[in-house]
Protein backbone atom coordinates (compact mmCIF):
# COMPACT_ATOMS: atom_id res chain seq x y z
CA UNK A 1 0.00 0.00 0.00
CA UNK A 2 2.70 2.34 1.10
CA UNK A 3 4.55 1.46 -2.44
CA UNK A 4 1.33 1.93 -3.90
CA UNK A 5 0.63 5.33 -2.85
CA UNK A 6 4.78 7.11 -3.74
CA UNK A 7 4.07 5.57 -7.22
CA UNK A 8 0.84 8.01 -7.21
CA UNK A 9 2.16 10.87 -5.83
CA UNK A 10 5.22 10.34 -8.40
CA UNK A 11 2.08 9.91 -11.42
CA UNK A 12 0.40 13.12 -10.04
CA UNK A 13 3.14 15.02 -9.11
CA UNK A 14 3.71 18.57 -11.41
CA UNK A 15 5.64 17.95 -14.67
CA UNK A 16 8.85 21.11 -13.87
CA UNK A 17 10.39 22.35 -17.09
CA UNK A 18 14.66 23.05 -16.15
CA UNK A 19 14.38 25.55 -18.70
CA UNK A 20 11.59 27.50 -17.16
CA UNK A 21 12.74 27.38 -13.60
CA UNK A 22 15.92 28.77 -14.90
CA UNK A 23 14.63 31.68 -16.28
CA UNK A 24 12.48 32.42 -13.03
CA UNK A 25 15.97 31.99 -10.93
CA UNK A 26 17.29 34.65 -12.86
CA UNK A 27 19.11 32.86 -15.73
CA UNK A 28 18.81 33.04 -19.39
CA UNK A 29 20.19 28.99 -20.16
CA UNK A 30 20.95 28.12 -23.50
CA UNK A 31 18.96 25.22 -25.30
CA UNK A 32 20.83 22.05 -26.55
CA UNK A 33 18.89 22.28 -30.16
CA UNK A 34 18.76 18.30 -31.54
CA UNK A 35 20.11 18.41 -35.23
CA UNK A 36 17.33 16.62 -36.71
CA UNK A 37 14.37 15.04 -34.73
CA UNK A 38 10.63 13.11 -36.22
CA UNK A 39 7.40 14.56 -34.49
CA UNK A 40 4.30 12.55 -34.97
CA UNK A 41 1.24 15.31 -34.22
CA UNK A 42 -2.66 15.56 -34.57
CA UNK A 43 -3.69 18.90 -36.09
CA UNK A 44 -6.82 20.48 -35.71
CA UNK A 45 -7.42 23.10 -37.98
CA UNK A 46 -9.76 26.23 -36.83
CA UNK A 47 -11.36 27.09 -40.30
CA UNK A 48 -15.17 26.09 -40.52
CA UNK A 49 -15.33 23.00 -41.99
CA UNK A 50 -11.67 21.97 -41.97
CA UNK A 51 -11.46 18.35 -41.43
CA UNK A 52 -8.47 17.34 -38.25
CA UNK A 53 -5.82 15.22 -39.73
CA UNK A 54 -3.00 13.40 -38.22
CA UNK A 55 0.45 14.21 -38.88
CA UNK A 56 4.60 13.73 -39.22
CA UNK A 57 7.31 16.19 -39.03
CA UNK A 58 10.64 15.77 -40.03
CA UNK A 59 13.19 18.72 -39.06
CA UNK A 60 16.50 20.08 -39.26
CA UNK A 61 15.91 22.95 -36.65
CA UNK A 62 15.89 26.55 -38.67
CA UNK A 63 17.29 24.71 -41.55
CA UNK A 64 14.47 22.63 -42.69
CA UNK A 65 11.10 21.29 -42.37
CA UNK A 66 9.04 18.72 -43.38
CA UNK A 67 5.35 18.14 -42.42
CA UNK A 68 3.58 15.57 -44.45
CA UNK A 69 -0.88 15.36 -43.78
CA UNK A 70 -2.12 12.31 -43.94
CA UNK A 71 -5.75 11.24 -44.73
CA UNK A 72 -7.44 8.34 -45.74
CA UNK A 73 -5.60 4.80 -45.00
CA UNK A 74 -2.53 6.60 -44.19
CA UNK A 75 -1.47 8.24 -47.58
CA UNK A 76 -0.17 11.49 -47.94
CA UNK A 77 -2.65 14.43 -49.41
CA UNK A 78 -0.42 16.86 -48.94
CA UNK A 79 2.97 17.95 -48.11
CA UNK A 80 4.99 21.39 -47.12
CA UNK A 81 8.45 21.77 -47.30
CA UNK A 82 10.28 24.58 -45.78
CA UNK A 83 14.09 25.32 -46.47
CA UNK A 84 16.15 28.18 -45.44
CA UNK A 85 17.61 29.52 -48.54
CA UNK A 86 19.92 32.74 -47.06
CA UNK A 87 21.75 31.33 -44.30
CA UNK A 88 19.83 33.19 -41.72
CA UNK A 89 16.21 31.57 -40.75
CA UNK A 90 15.11 35.91 -39.86
CA UNK A 91 15.23 36.60 -43.48
CA UNK A 92 12.93 33.86 -44.75
CA UNK A 93 13.33 30.92 -47.09
CA UNK A 94 11.87 29.00 -49.64
CA UNK A 95 8.56 26.46 -49.34
CA UNK A 96 7.23 24.26 -51.31
CA UNK A 97 3.37 22.79 -50.60
CA UNK A 98 2.15 19.96 -52.64
CA UNK A 99 -1.34 18.94 -52.76
CA UNK A 100 -1.74 15.42 -53.70
CA UNK A 101 -5.65 14.86 -53.44
CA UNK A 102 -5.58 18.15 -55.97
CA UNK A 103 -2.49 17.50 -58.22
CA UNK A 104 -1.00 21.14 -57.23
CA UNK A 105 2.53 22.57 -56.48
CA UNK A 106 2.70 25.54 -54.72
CA UNK A 107 5.51 27.54 -53.92
CA UNK A 108 6.78 30.48 -52.52
CA UNK A 109 9.15 32.31 -50.36
CA UNK A 110 9.16 33.47 -46.44
CA UNK A 111 8.27 31.78 -43.31
CA UNK A 112 4.76 31.67 -42.86
CA UNK A 113 1.81 29.58 -45.09
CA UNK A 114 -1.35 31.28 -45.64
CA UNK A 115 -2.90 29.75 -48.88
CA UNK A 116 -6.82 29.65 -49.20
CA UNK A 117 -6.41 26.24 -50.83
CA UNK A 118 -4.74 24.53 -47.98
CA UNK A 119 -6.02 23.03 -44.87
CA UNK A 120 -3.26 23.87 -42.88
CA UNK A 121 -1.98 27.82 -42.03
CA UNK A 122 1.21 28.76 -40.73
CA UNK A 123 1.63 32.34 -39.57
CA UNK A 124 5.50 31.38 -38.83
CA UNK A 125 7.14 28.29 -38.97
CA UNK A 126 9.99 29.24 -36.36
CA UNK A 127 7.30 30.31 -33.49
CA UNK A 128 4.62 27.23 -34.45
CA UNK A 129 7.12 24.81 -34.44
CA UNK A 130 10.02 25.55 -32.02
CA UNK A 131 8.03 24.40 -28.72
CA UNK A 132 8.59 20.58 -30.10
CA UNK A 133 12.76 21.12 -29.44
CA UNK A 134 12.83 23.13 -26.56
CA UNK A 135 12.05 26.95 -28.52
CA UNK A 136 8.88 27.68 -27.00
CA UNK A 137 9.50 31.50 -26.83
CA UNK A 138 10.00 32.94 -30.63
CA UNK A 139 13.06 34.93 -31.28
CA UNK A 140 14.21 34.42 -27.85
CA UNK A 141 17.47 33.09 -28.93
CA UNK A 142 18.12 36.33 -30.78
CA UNK A 143 16.80 38.48 -28.42
CA UNK A 144 17.72 41.97 -27.34
CA UNK A 145 19.36 41.38 -23.92
CA UNK A 146 18.22 44.72 -22.81
CA UNK A 147 14.91 44.37 -23.34
CA UNK A 148 14.58 41.28 -21.11
CA UNK A 149 12.30 41.63 -17.82
CA UNK A 150 10.43 39.95 -15.19
CA UNK A 151 7.32 41.24 -14.14
CA UNK A 152 5.69 38.57 -11.32
CA UNK A 153 5.32 35.25 -13.80
CA UNK A 154 5.74 37.34 -17.13
CA UNK A 155 8.95 37.39 -18.74
CA UNK A 156 9.44 40.07 -21.76
CA UNK A 157 11.81 40.14 -24.22
CA UNK A 158 12.17 41.78 -27.91
CA UNK A 159 13.62 40.24 -31.07
CA UNK A 160 13.80 41.95 -34.36
CA UNK A 161 11.87 44.44 -33.56
CA UNK A 162 8.77 42.76 -32.14
CA UNK A 163 7.82 42.78 -28.25
CA UNK A 164 6.71 39.37 -26.61
CA UNK A 165 5.28 38.56 -23.36
CA UNK A 166 5.36 35.14 -21.98
CA UNK A 167 3.83 33.66 -19.29
CA UNK A 168 5.29 30.71 -16.23
CA UNK A 169 3.47 29.01 -13.23
CA UNK A 170 5.00 29.60 -10.93
CA UNK A 171 5.67 26.20 -9.58
CA UNK A 172 6.69 24.45 -12.37
CA UNK A 173 8.47 26.88 -14.74
CA UNK A 174 6.29 25.17 -17.65
CA UNK A 175 5.31 28.40 -20.08
CA UNK A 176 1.78 28.49 -20.36
CA UNK A 177 0.98 31.34 -22.52
CA UNK A 178 2.79 33.21 -25.29
CA UNK A 179 2.25 36.43 -27.01
CA UNK A 180 3.55 39.14 -29.34
CA UNK A 181 2.58 42.73 -27.63
CA UNK A 182 0.62 43.89 -31.14
CA UNK A 183 -1.60 40.94 -30.78
CA UNK A 184 -0.33 39.45 -34.24
CA UNK A 185 0.18 36.09 -33.09
CA UNK A 186 -0.08 34.32 -29.76
CA UNK A 187 0.36 30.70 -28.40
CA UNK A 188 -1.34 28.49 -25.70
CA UNK A 189 0.79 25.99 -23.80
CA UNK A 190 -0.93 22.75 -22.06
CA UNK A 191 -0.96 19.30 -20.77
CA UNK A 192 3.30 19.69 -20.10
CA UNK A 193 4.91 16.03 -19.91
CA UNK A 194 8.29 14.63 -20.89
CA UNK A 195 9.65 13.44 -24.15
CA UNK A 196 12.48 12.30 -24.30
CA UNK A 197 15.12 14.20 -22.37
CA UNK A 198 12.97 17.43 -22.33
CA UNK A 199 9.60 18.92 -21.02
CA UNK A 200 7.61 19.68 -23.75
CA UNK A 201 3.86 20.90 -24.35
CA UNK A 202 1.82 17.97 -25.65
CA UNK A 203 -0.88 20.72 -26.81
CA UNK A 204 -0.03 24.00 -28.34
CA UNK A 205 -3.39 26.51 -29.59
CA UNK A 206 -2.13 28.86 -32.40
CA UNK A 207 -3.82 32.13 -32.33
CA UNK A 208 -3.39 35.25 -34.89
CA UNK A 209 -5.21 38.37 -34.32
CA UNK A 210 -6.47 37.19 -31.75
CA UNK A 211 -8.59 34.43 -33.14
CA UNK A 212 -7.93 30.83 -33.15
CA UNK A 213 -6.06 29.34 -35.76
CA UNK A 214 -4.68 25.88 -35.11
CA UNK A 215 -4.38 23.16 -32.23
CA UNK A 216 -1.75 20.74 -32.14
CA UNK A 217 -1.19 17.51 -30.00
CA UNK A 218 2.04 16.23 -29.62
CA UNK A 219 1.91 11.99 -30.38
CA UNK A 220 5.67 11.28 -30.40
CA UNK A 221 8.87 13.13 -30.59
CA UNK A 222 12.25 11.50 -31.67
CA UNK A 223 15.60 12.63 -31.36
CA UNK A 224 18.22 12.14 -33.72
CA UNK A 225 16.05 9.75 -35.95
CA UNK A 226 18.11 7.38 -38.30
CA UNK A 227 15.86 8.46 -41.61
CA UNK A 228 16.75 5.59 -44.31
CA UNK A 229 16.32 8.56 -47.11
CA UNK A 230 16.41 12.28 -46.94
CA UNK A 231 13.15 13.06 -46.06
CA UNK A 232 13.44 17.28 -47.76
CA UNK A 233 14.01 15.96 -51.03
CA UNK A 234 10.54 16.21 -51.81
CA UNK A 235 9.59 14.65 -55.26
CA UNK A 236 6.86 16.30 -57.36
CA UNK A 237 5.16 14.48 -59.96
CA UNK A 238 5.28 15.71 -63.16
CA UNK A 239 1.88 16.45 -64.38
CA UNK A 240 0.96 18.05 -61.41
CA UNK A 241 -0.10 21.84 -62.14
CA UNK A 242 2.65 24.32 -60.38
CA UNK A 243 1.50 27.72 -58.78
CA UNK A 244 3.31 30.24 -57.25
CA UNK A 245 2.36 32.00 -54.23
CA UNK A 246 2.67 36.09 -54.29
Amino acid sequence: MIWGALLLLVACAPTKDPFGMALRAGHAPSVAIPESLSVELAVLPSQKGATPFSAKLYARPHQQYRLDAFGFASSIVASYLWTDSTGSPQAGGHWTLLLNDKREVWEGEGDSLNLKSAALRIPDVHAVLGFLWGEPLPGFRNRDDSALAWSRDTLRWSSHGVNWAARFEASTGNCVEVLAQDGSLAFRYAKHQRYGSRILPGEVEVFVNGESMLLLRVTRVEEHPEWKKDPFALKVPDNYDHRRSN
